[in-house]
């Protein structure tokens, strides 16, 4: 499942820009995915890292000058690529929860997985901690792409665990946390 989303995020530039960025051009298995159960037909796990993401950006984009260079400077970013970036880690806090584990946790979610062509293998559904799945998951190909130090991106991605299920706070924690000086050394 978590391939599924990868591939969808990596979506390839031979699509119609109208296209590209629709979600009802994704792959029914990919619009499946849930990520907030308890809303009808739950939350999508998509629209879910976009809203954070999005709440983290405009939150990063009121942030002092000052902050965002240190920021930049601590970690290596380009400034005008430093609010994106610490955006993007924000977005992916919930990636783990595309695991059959998780997914398998909501019957009606599990259900519509399954209508879309989802399987759910008994050995699949051992590992449920979607916080430790994103971890697992991203914090390779995050390491190659920034080139940042694993453990950093591991705790950086680990740290919404911590947080409430209110946007806002997620991210102002993420910052907190990434700004703190047992993660500046």
């Amino acid at each position: 499942m978590t391939e599924i989303l990868s591939k969808t995020i990596q979506m390839s530039d031979n699509s119609p820009l109208s296209n590209k960025y629709c979600f009802s051009a994704l792959p029914p298995e990919v619009r499946a995915l849930w990520a907030k159960s308890g809303e009808g037909s739950g939350h999508s796990l998509l629209a879910h890292l976009l809203d954070v993401a999005a709440v983290a950006e405009t939150l990063l984009e009121i942030e002092s000058p000052a902050s965002l260079d240190w920021a930049a400077a601590a970690f290596g970013l380009p400034r005008e690529h430093c609010a994106r970036w610490f955006a993007a880690l924000a977005g992916l806090h919930d990636y783990g929860k595309a695991i059959p584990g998780f997914q398998a946790k909501w019957e009606e979610g599990k259900a519509a997985d399954q209508a879309n062509g989802l399987d759910f293998q008994a050995h699949t559904l051992r590992v449920s901690d979607h916080s430790c799945a994103t971890a697992a998951l991203l914090r390779d190909p995050l390491h190659q792409k920034s080139g940042a130090d694993k453990d950093w991106l591991r705790h950086a991605i680990r740290v919404p665990r911590e947080c409430g299920d209110e946007p806002g706070f997620l991210a102002r924690r993420i910052i907190e946390v990434l700004c703190s000086p047992r993660m500046r050394g």
